[in-house]
């Protein structure tokens, strides 16, 4: 029998972080996340001092003949729930395609995920020309064909998918059980689409590198290039209240930005909030919002010798109170890296990520605390 106590990965209100396992023996299967030596765990909790959670997980292992299982026991005051599950590579039904790195040649897998209201996840697997959805429980086929050069994928408030393909210049449009709901071409005018989005009666909002964001109308009501330019928000992603989100780093310090625009003929963008982000920052990068959580990618470049070294986070923050809900560690890059590799959205707000490896494709989807 084998036991592993964990106390996950955390943040504390007094900038503590500490990631503490215990194995005694070889973890076959079990409810409790994968601990790997020399990797944190993707973060499980979120600790305010000086108001203390612990969560005591007792997995199922094997050692041996001895098999017994153990029951969970979770204390808990505050804390958040996390899953996982990893897809083999394959062109089977719970199986997620990949091309392998050769010569000349760049490994590439499920290049993007989203995440829906109920928290189930879905991976946009464009080798086998399809989108999967994911869930603790297991996987399903969401849609049975899409554009196998397809990169960015969205989900609605309905359930309804949309996937888009930089190369073609168009997004698809499917109902939430997979059946087709019509197109949408992208104007190639618009310059440096990193993402998509989908808004309510099946509005494609599509997404910049400058962070603006373009409402390209829908199937059934598309957007002339004049009109959509003439209504541009600015912010790369906008909260439920109409204010655009945005972020700055320079020199090591990253802050993120709440865009108000004024009304009238002269309508201009002013900055209502700035909200700080903790921790040396060389590059930020916005990922998504929910409700009022605004979560994103950060990067840390260091040049100690001759190698240059980069490490990530995953961070997430409440727009209203400015505070720090996730401030995760980011595994490095695989055999591949996804075009998007984190994903926020539903209605209790769930960060999901993907975990590219020679084994498979592992989705970690994490509740955000408020």
């Amino acid at each position: 029998m084998s036991i592993r106590l964990n106390l996950l990965y955390v943040r504390t209100g007094v900038e503590h972080e500490s990631l503490v396992g215990w194995d005694t023996g070889s973890l076959q299967t079990g409810p409790c996340l994968p601990w790997r030596p020399g990797r944190r765990t993707f973060a499980a909790m979120r600790l305010t001092w000086p108001l203390i959670s612990l969560v005591l997980g007792a997995c199922t292992g094997t050692t041996g003949d001895d098999s017994q299982t153990l029951e969970s026991t979770v204390a808990e005051i505050q804390s958040t729930h996390c899953w996982q599950t990893t897809l083999a590579w394959g062109d089977g039904e719970s199986e997620l395609g990949l091309i392998p790195r050769g010569y000349e040649v760049v490994a590439r897998g499920p290049q993007a995920l989203a995440v829906a209201k109920n928290g189930e996840v879905f991976v946009l697997d464009s080798v086998n020309g399809r989108v999967l959805g994911v869930t603790q429980n297991g996987s399903r086929v969401a849609v049975k064909e899409v554009a196998t050069d397809a990169e960015d994928l969205a989900v609605g408030s309905d359930g309804a998918l949309a996937v888009h393909s930089p190369f073609q210049s168009r997004s698809w449009i499917f109902d939430a059980d997979g059946a087709p709901a019509g197109e949408l071409e992208i104007s190639r005018s618009l310059r440096g689409l990193v993402g998509i989005s989908l808004g309510d009666s099946r509005e494609v909002i599509a997404h910049s590198a400058y962070q603006e964001s373009f409402s390209m109308g829908s199937p059934a009501a598309p957007k002339d290039l004049p009109t959509l330019l003439s209504q541009k928000r600015e912010g790369a992603y906008q909260l439920s209240d109409g204010r655009g989100v945005s972020v700055r780093a320079q020199a090591g310090v990253a802050e993120v930005l709440l865009l108000r625009s004024s009304a009238g003929e002269n309508a201009r963008t002013e900055t209502s909030a700035v909200l700080a982000i903790s921790g040396e920052v060389t590059g930020a990068n916005l990922v998504g919002v929910s409700g009022d959580i605004a979560c994103l990618r950060l990067e840390k470049v260091e040049q100690p010798g001759d190698a240059i070294e980069v490490s990530r986070r995953s961070y997430c923050l409440n727009t209203t109170t400015g505070a720090a809900v996730v401030d995760n560690p980011m595994p490095a890059a695989n055999i591949y890296r996804p075009r998007h590799e984190l994903a926020v959205g539903g209605d209790t707000p769930v960060l999901a990520s993907l975990q590219p490896s020679d084994h498979g494709l592992t989705v970690v989807a994490c509740e955000v605390l408020r």
